[in-house]
């Protein structure tokens, strides 16, 4: 049985190579025209109708692309090389199919090597030159945007011209200086908060410091940003892209509820052992009351990230975040015996509530990879 399993996955397999060995492209002609390669393979005599079939197919698929050649080519914006060189791998990897099939005994199929390169020489001047004109612009969108196209040119053509020089300039002068202010608070939570582990400046410093540091600072060579604090972007005179204004927009923490309960205990222990040496039980009880106190904190977030030279928006989003905290205290009358080790830890448990600061600290950790991406993206895709 286990002969016969192996032997079908073998076939599953060969079955599988033959399919891609003549894949060109997932299009119902160009799959047909496998399927027919692949038929011709298993034939023992080559049948006039399904090499006509062949040549047929063959032919039609190769005049089409040839006519999509010369309409692209009439085109006049440079996204028009992507068509052309498309269509040519196309052509060349229909030619290997055949050079690879049985067919290449009745039919000479042509190959477009050289056709394809002088295509990717000539897209990659075009992309080149539109690079530079986009640099032209001055100003640091643009230069992203020729940095990009400058990678293009580069995948077309690899080395083409001084391409590598012109990507590395164009990096350079798109990248964007991006200063964090500090963090406001309209909720007025940071008010009530007193003195804690953080100094007395949980919202102006670590989530700004923090922000800055794990989004790159301004030694992140390879970065699209460089960032920086306010008071750092002012005493190094950095010209300013980007203001990122971050706000909790609510911080919500109430004051705990209180749920209680009673439960029955009861429990049969052994107390003795009778003349014939079984053991005495008795049963023992004791009443758990138990309370409970709980509540859920909310925290919003709202980033804002606006032109430093014009104040336009560029960015706005709010991020959620809540914690939910319950503590269970418990207090018995009646025989100890009764009770189990759960209520032992309830009765035992003398841990306070959390105070604000720690609070803060857990909504402030649920949204902060949240907000982090969020600026990140928005430079990324700038």
């Amino acid at each position: 049985m286990k002969k016969y399993l192996l032997l079908a996955i073998f076939s599953m397999i060969l079955t599988g190579c033959g399919m891609s060995k003549y894949h060109i492209k997932s299009d119902q002609q160009f799959n047909n025209l496998s399927s027919l390669l692949k038929k011709l393979d298993k034939s023992k005599n080559n049948t006039p109708e399904l090499r006509e079939q062949i040549e047929t197919l063959y032919l039609s698929l190769s005049k089409q692309l040839l006519t999509d050649i010369d309409i692209y080519s009439t085109l006049t914006g440079t996204d028009k090389w992507d068509k052309i060189i498309s269509s040519y791998q196309t052509l060349n990897r229909l030619s290997d199919v055949i050079h690879k099939s049985k067919a290449r005994e009745f039919i000479a199929a042509e190959s477009y090597q050289s056709a394809l390169q002088v295509a990717k020489q000539n897209a990659a001047a075009d992309y080149y030159q539109l690079a530079l004109d986009k640099m032209q612009y001055g100003d640091k969108a643009s230069f992203r945007e020729a940095y990009y196209l400058f990678t293009k040119v580069n995948q077309y053509y690899p080395g083409f011209r001084d391409v590598k020089k012109q990507m590395d300039y164009a990096w350079k002068q798109s990248i964007l200086n991006v200063v964090i202010n500090p963090v406001t608070d309209q909720s007025s939570f940071y008010a009530q908060m007193t003195p804690n582990r953080f100094g007395n400046s949980f919202n102006s410093d670590l989530l700004q410091r923090s922000l800055v540091r794990d989004l790159g600072g301004d030694f992140n060579k390879n970065a699209p940003a460089r960032f920086y604090m306010d008071r750092e972007a002012h005493l190094a005179r950095i010209d300013v892209d980007w203001l990122v204004d971050i706000m909790w927009t609510r911080l919500d923490v109430p004051y705990p509820l209180t749920r209680t309960s009673t439960i029955e205990r009861s429990k049969q222990i052994e107390i003795s052992k009778d003349s014939l040496s079984k053991p005495v039980y008795q049963t023992v009880t004791a009443k758990l009351k138990i309370t409970q106190r709980y509540f859920t904190a909310y925290g919003e977030l709202e980033c804002r990230i606006t032109d430093a030279k014009t104040r336009d928006n560029i960015f706005l989003r709010r991020y959620n975040s809540q914690t939910e905290w319950s503590q269970s205290y418990a207090t018995y009358t009646g025989d100890r015996r009764a009770l189990t080790d759960e209520d032992w830890t309830m009765i035992n448990n003398n841990t306070p509530l959390p105070d604000r600061q720690d609070i803060l600290l857990v909504l402030y950790q649920k949204i902060y990879p949240q907000l982090k991406n969020g600026i990140y993206n928005e430079v990324k895709d700038f």
